[in-house]
């Protein structure tokens, strides 16, 4: 029995009893995996799309492929009206890359990177001073300590491992003050924590100490 192809208009044959419902040939139905090679069977819907027998062969496929810019707005494109990404521009470089929600996510702020070697490279050069100057903090310490007599300027207690030097105007806000002796007191540990407290703060605040007692 022969019968016409709907797709490419070649004539096929087939046997009446078990495949006289088909409406294509085989040179439509079967086709070649990019990867393996092997052939399967498609629906006719998917001739011009599907190029892979399996999701593993694909994956393999595309393992070291970089995708275009051009491929992923396509991608981008397709998937409109969904929860999708966003292009961004790395900070460091400049470099636009798209961004999966599942990504964006994990960012706080917006601090956005190409690539962890490009936060890498940006947080070194933008490390606080406070870590890149350890030694002369360490000395700015030792100084506060002696000129206090290694005594706590809130319960006087003297001595002991848990001493703090506390900065009175903020690290962040005056970098020139950072390693001034007069903006340093000592502090115990348990003192240190009790004024950088949210309890404190109000009532420092709220009786105008709010600029002594600062937080760095």
């Amino acid at each position: 029995m022969k019968k016409k192809c709907k797709i490419c208009g070649k004539e096929f044959s087939v046997i009446p009893k078990l495949s006289r419902n088909r409406l294509y040939c085989d040179n439509c139905r079967y086709i070649n995996c990019l990867f393996c090679k092997k052939s399967f069977l498609i629906k006719p819907s998917g001739i011009d799309k599907i190029k892979f027998c399996s999701k593993n062969c694909y994956t393999k496929w595309s393992k070291g492929r970089k995708k275009t810019a051009e491929l992923i707005k396509k991608m981008a494109d397709g998937h409109r009206g969904r929860k999708t990404g966003k292009f961004i521009n790395c900070i460091n470089c400049g470099k636009e890359k798209y961004k999966y929600p599942r990504d964006l996510k994990r960012v706080s702020g917006k601090e956005y990177f190409c690539s962890m070697a490009c936060k890498t490279e940006f947080m070194k050069r933008n490390a606080s001073p406070k870590r890149n100057n350890k030694e002369e903090e360490k000395k700015w310490k030792r100084l506060v300590f002696k000129r206090d007599n290694y005594t706590c300027s809130l319960c006087f207690t003297r001595g002991g491992k848990s001493l703090n030097a506390h900065h009175l105007e903020k690290w962040s806000e005056y970098p020139e003050k950072r390693f001034d002796l007069r903006n340093g007191i000592t502090l115990c540990k348990s003192c240190h924590l009790f004024i950088h407290s949210k309890l404190f703060m109000e009532w420092a605040v709220q009786n105008g100490y709010g600029k002594l007692w600062s937080c760095y």
